[in-house]
Order: structure tokens, then C-alpha cells, then sequence
């Protein structure tokens, strides 16, 4: 626990740097068990990630802070709740426009899991206008931030009606049936047999842990290097 609080303190009160190497490192800690989720967010780490969206400057910090947030809602509606709370949803939003190819992929991951299994958070997304980007990512992004929006609007679509026609409307099943048709082997087998009504998000946690190791090394040799 004590780990975790000190990189939620570098969360709030580190440099640009620091906050960055925090969000990492609190994001691999958050992949390994469910026991860290919990703990992160007993520690206050919710709010200062999503600080970090709000007003990172760097696109490294927001994309450390929206992959945590993703792992973080991985699973654990409290959690969901909680950055729902701190304001996260239009931020996640806003960076799934503006944001650069890799941190709309991570966006689109962190959306998918706060919709999932969350009746107000599907209304959230929808109402800070979550659809029509994600669908923008479906037409334009790599395939593996296709295959993280076509998820999270499965999420969305889930036990939702009007969220159902607004993602229709938002011109997403042709962009569904295009991807089946054009994409490579490796999306092919995610996506064709399901179709657009019955495509299931697969709601695993983020792949960034290469990230996540560096920089929990990273804090851990500091830490070492101050005691």
C-alpha cells in the first residue's frame, strides 16, 4: 500500500515526467490483480488520472492516464462509478477525438470498460457524445483501435435501445460490415461470425504492460535512489 500511495502522491505533486512514469506504474500494478484496482482507488488514485487528462499537457500523459483508467474499470463497478465521478467520461471522450492514434486506441479500451455492465455509464457516453467518435474510429484507425471501438459500441448497444438507434444512426453498421469485409486475418477472426447485432466486447485488461514495467522500474530505482 505504501507503493501505491507514494505514486499517487507523484501523481498530484510530480513534474510532468514523474506523473507520466506514476500512471504507468499505477497501471501495471492495476493489471496484475484485483486486490491493486481496489487498493488504487482506496489510495485516491482516480481523481489525479483524471487530472491528468484534464490538463495534461504532454499526449504521453494522457494516454498513461486513460490506460489506467481502462485497467482500472476492468471488472470493478465501484471503479466505474468512481471515475465516472471525477469527470472522466468527456474527457475520454475528448481525447477519443483530439487525441493521437494510440491514445484514441486507449480511449476507446477505457470507454469500452466503463460500459460495461454499467446502466448510467452507457447513458454518460452517449450523452457527452461518445458514439459518433467512436464510430469515426471504426472508419479511420488502425485495427486494433477498430476492434476497441467496435467493442466498447457493443457496451454501449448492450440492454440500451435509444443508445442502439443513436449508434445506427451514427452510421456504424455499414462501418462494421466494411471492417468484416476489408480487414486482415487477424480482425477477421475477431469480428466476422458475430455480425453488427450480435458483436461481444472482449473486455480484457489494456496490453500496455511493457509500458507499465518500464516505469514501475523506473519509480522503484528513484525511490531507491532517495532512501
Amino acid at each position: 500500500m505504501a507503493e501505491i500511495e507514494g505514486l499517487v502522491r507523484a501523481l498530484r505533486e510530480g513534474d510532468d515526467a514523474a506523473k507520466t512514469a506514476a500512471a504507468w506504474a499505477l497501471g501495471w500494478l492495476a493489471n496484475s490483480d484485483a486486490a491493486s484496482r481496489v487498493r488504487i482507488a482506496e489510495a485516491g488514485g482516480i481523481p489525479p488520472l483524471v487530472d491528468l487528462l484534464r490538463d495534461g499537457s504532454a499526449e504521453a500523459k494522457r494516454e498513461a492516464a486513460a490506460a489506467t483508467l481502462c485497467v482500472l474499470a476492468y471488472l470493478d463497478n465501484n471503479n466505474k462509478v468512481l471515475v465516472a465521478e471525477a469527470g472522466g467520461v468527456p474527457l475520454l471522450v475528448e481525447l477519443l477525438r483530439d487525441g493521437s492514434a494510440k491514445a484514441k486506441e486507449e480511449a476507446a479500451r477505457a470507454l469500452r470498460n466503463l460500459a460495461g455492465n454499467n446502466v448510467a455509464n452507457k447513458i454518460a457516453i452517449a450523452e457527452a457524445g461518445g458514439i459518433s467518435p467512436l464510430v469515426d474510429v471504426l472508419r479511420e484507425s488502425s485495427a486494433a483501435a477498430k476492434t476497441e471501438a467496435a467493442a466498447a459500441l457493443c457496451n454501449l448497444a448492450s440492454h440500451n435501445g435509444a443508445n442502439k438507434v443513436a449508434i445506427a444512426e451514427a452510421g456504424a453498421i455499414r462501418c462494421l460490415f466494411s471492417s468484416c469485409a476489408t480487414a486482415g486475418a487477424r480482425t477477421r477472426n475477431v469480428w466476422p461470425r458475430r455480425r453488427c447485432a450480435t458483436l461481444r466486447a472482449t473486455t480484457t485488461p489494456t496490453r500496455s504492460q511493457s509500458r507499465w514495467q518500464s516505469a514501475s522500474r523506473r519509480s522503484s530505482s528513484s525511490r531507491g535512489a532517495a532512501a
